[in-house]
C-alpha cells in the first residue's frame, strides 16, 4: 500500500543511497556490475515517476515558486539521466566508471538534499494529508509502470 508522497520519495532516495553504499563496498566486478545496473534502473525509475507525478504537483500546489522548482528539478534530472545513460553502456571494469558513478551519485545527492530539505517542506505546507496520500499512490503506480520501460529507455536515449 502506498504511503504519502513525501515518504515514498524519501524511501526511494534512501534505497538508492543504500545501493551506492553496497556498490562502494563490493570488490568483485560481477556483483558490482549488478549493483550498478540496479542503481541505474532505480534512479531512472525514480526520476520518471517524479516527472510524471511530483513536478506537475509542485506546479499546481506551490504558489510563486512551484514552476521554478519543477523546471530546475527537470533540468537536474536531464543531467543525471545523461550520466546514467553513459554508465549503462559501460562496465565497472572500464577505467573511468567509478569516477562517472561518483559524479552521478553526487548529482543525485545534491538534488535529493534540495528536494528533502527545501522543496518538500514547502510543498507540504500547501497540500492536505489526503492529497499527499493520493499523490503517493500515483507516484507508486507510476514507479511500477515505468520500471518496466526504464531499460528500453536507457537503450534508446542519450
Amino acid at each position: 500500500m502506498a504511503k504519502d508522497l513525501i515518504t515514498e520519495i524519501m524511501q526511494d532516495h534512501q534505497a538508492i543511497k543504500d545501493l551506492y553504499g553496497l556498490f562502494l563496498g563490493e570488490i568483485n566486478p560481477d556483483p558490482r556490475q549488478g549493483i550498478a545496473e540496479k542503481i541505474i534502473c532505480e534512479a531512472n525509475t525514480h526520476t520518471f515517476a517524479e516527472e510524471i507525478v511530483v513536478y506537475p504537483a509542485y506546479e499546481q500546489y506551490i504558489p510563486d515558486n512551484g514552476t521554478r522548482f519543477a523546471n530546475d528539478s527537470r533540468d537536474e534530472h536531464e543531467q543525471l539521466k545523461k550520466l546514467l545513460y553513459e554508465l549503462y553502456h559501460k562496465r565497472v571494469t572500464d577505467e573511468d566508471y567509478y569516477k562517472k558513478m561518483a559524479y552521478a551519485m553526487e548529482a543525485f545527492g545534491n538534488h535529493m538534499k534540495e528536494e528533502e530539505e527545501v522543496i518538500l517542506p514547502i510543498f507540504k505546507k500547501y497540500v492536505t494529508t489526503e492529497i499527499l496520500k493520493e499523490l503517493g499512490r500515483r507516484f507508486l503506480d507510476s514507479r511500477r509502470t515505468v520500471s518496466n520501460e526504464v531499460t528500453l529507455s536507457l537503450k534508446k536515449s542519450g
